[in-house]
């Protein structure tokens, strides 16, 4: 892992407020069961080897892609 201190501190803010904000699909998918992973888990689970993309789509239509 060749992330600085900061950086893993940056993407748990990043997944905290994610997890606290997300809507019943993501809730239910990504952090259901209270779960949710770690800076850490996720840097070590993505490595870097893989790619995905998830997209959703907002009460009004507008779709939301990464």
């Amino acid at each position: 892992m060749r992330e600085t201190p900061q950086t893993i501190t940056q993407l748990q803010t990043i997944i905290d407020r994610s997890a606290k904000t997300a809507g019943p699909a993501i809730a239910m998918n990504f952090i259901g069961g209270g779960w949710k992973m770690s800076a850490e888990e996720f840097i070590a689970f993505w490595g870097e080897e893989r790619m995905a993309s998830i997209s959703t789509v907002s009460k009004s239509g507008l779709v939301h892609a990464a």
